[in-house]
């Protein structure tokens, strides 16, 4: 996966953007498991090419799932 911090700043809009979006939603799936949403665009995009370099054939998707749980959420599946 490329370097996802190079690009224009809309592009890295889209993707901290998406991040947020799955973090938020990990919170209302996981009402009992609460992870912190106050992060900085630039700590997302960070943690996105940390993770695209170690798993560079995995999906964007687990990028945020990743992070949640390095917030401290646990894996989710993704059908109850």
């Amino acid at each position: 996966m490329e370097d996802i911090g190079k690009g224009n700043a809309a592009n890295k809009a889209i993707y901290a953007t998406y991040i947020y979006g799955f973090l938020t939603g990990y919170n209302a799936y996981n009402q009992e498991r609460q992870i912190s949403t106050d992060l900085v665009e630039a700590t997302m995009i960070a943690y996105g090419n940390k993770y695209c370099s170690a798993f560079p054939l995995n999906l964007f998707s687990g990028v945020a799932m990743g992070l949640a749980v390095d917030l401290g959420g646990k894996p989710v599946p993704w059908k109850k």
